[in-house]
């Protein structure tokens, strides 16, 4: 993670672009509510979608469309119990970030930021 942040913010500074944070971003979190658009589309009496969760944009974006459209829909997040700093940020009521990950999903290993905890 560490590494990723710092590449990135050599990247911005040497050609002035602009991040959009792959998890931790208005517009990221929105594009991801389509799938439960799809998925509500497709099944309307759906009831619980389980949605792994990491940097949260995935889970933030599902359960605000789910919920819009049916309020009682439940909605869980999985995450391996090598990479569960969701789970423990939960448990703590503050963002826990791991100083090591172990799991072979590399995708399930960013930490939730300001906007999806």
């Amino acid at each position: 993670m560490q590494s990723r942040e710092d590449t990135a913010s050599k990247v911005l500074q040497e050609t002035g672009a602009v991040l959009v944070h792959s998890c931790n971003d208005g517009r990221i979190i929105s594009g991801q509510g389509t799938i439960s658009l799809e998925f509500l589309d497709q099944v309307p009496q759906l009831d619980t979608i389980i949605v792994p969760i990491s940097g949260g944009g995935l889970m933030a974006g599902v359960t605000l469309a789910a919920k819009s459209i049916n309020p009682n829909i439940r909605i869980l997040a999985a995450e391996p119990m090598g990479a569960n700093d969701a789970a423990q940020s939960k448990a703590a009521g503050r963002i826990i970030t791991l100083s090591e990950t172990n799991t072979v999903a590399d995708g399930l290993r960013a930490s939730l930021g300001d906007l999806t905890w």
